[in-house]
């Protein structure tokens, strides 16, 4: 009996000040365009004071606050 390779993806924390896109788009739910507005969003206020600040990134929804919300930080 031939045991299968099972892949686990590991997501790293990011700092959402400091990451960029490729970071972003490792997070879930995060595709390209999202990850683009939140850094575009980041730099017109200067950054980030809380993680609950990514909800007035357009396209940002609760639902994909909540799935990188163990992931993200300040």
């Amino acid at each position: 009996m031939e045991s299968e390779a099972i892949t686990e993806i590991v997501v790293q924390r990011v700092n959402i000040n400091t990451c960029g896109k490729n970071e972003f788009m490792q997070l879930p739910g995060i595709d390209e365009a999202l990850a683009d507005r939140i850094i575009a969003f980041r730099e017109s206020v200067g950054g980030f004071l809380k993680i609950e600040e990514l909800m007035l990134v357009d396209g940002m929804t609760n639902e994909k606050l909540s799935a990188i919300w163990n992931y993200v930080y300040i």
